[in-house]
């Protein structure tokens, strides 16, 4: 069943650094989709910096899923280049509530931020790094026109010491 209309989507605001800080965590808990560990989950303060940065950057911006009963349903972050060479390119990350996945949550994020990037004329390139093993978030992307660029091999190590690989996926804007 999809979130329907009442799914909100706009830029955070500083009163919700502990909301995203919230949800962080808990992904971060499931320990399996992120490269950060719950241990090294940003401090408030941190949070509160980044949505700072993040309102006063050009060709960067950070986004927040509302629902009424979820102020945090899900948030997505566009990190554009710092240097004049890179300054064209976003990379982005992207976090759901996990009882709300699968529920267009992501996908509207997802829609949200690429037309963002379309209409910022500093930008003509979105990517995002994710394990090769998350078939569906794979999926998503591909269906928004996403391409596959390349493979890191044994990029990620976890803790029983296997290693993972990463796909990157990028799209012209």
């Amino acid at each position: 069943m999809g979130v329907g209309p009442e799914l909100r989507i706009s830029e955070a605001r500083d009163r919700e650094a502990l909301a995203i800080r919230a949800l962080h965590r808990s992904v971060l808990e499931e320990g399996r989709w992120f490269i950060r560990t719950p241990d090294e989950l940003p401090r408030l303060d941190e949070v509160e910096e980044g949505l700072e940065r993040y309102r006063v950057s050009e060709n960067s911006a950070w986004f927040v899923a509302r629902l009424p009963r979820h102020p945090c349903a899900g948030f997505l972050a566009v990190t554009g280049g710092a240097l004049q060479r890179t300054r064209h390119a976003a990379h982005f990350e992207v976090m759901v509530d996990r009882g709300l996945r699968r529920r267009g949550v992501g996908a509207r994020l997802l829609d949200h931020a690429v037309q963002w990037a379309r209409d910022n004329p500093m930008l003509s390139r979105l990517s995002l790094s994710v394990y090769a093993d998350n078939e569906g978030a794979i999926r998503l992307y591909r269906s928004r026109g996403f391409s596959q660029e390349g493979r890191a091999h044994g990029a990620f190590r976890e803790s029983d010491g296997h290693t993972r690989d990463a796909v990157q996926m990028a799209m012209e804007v």
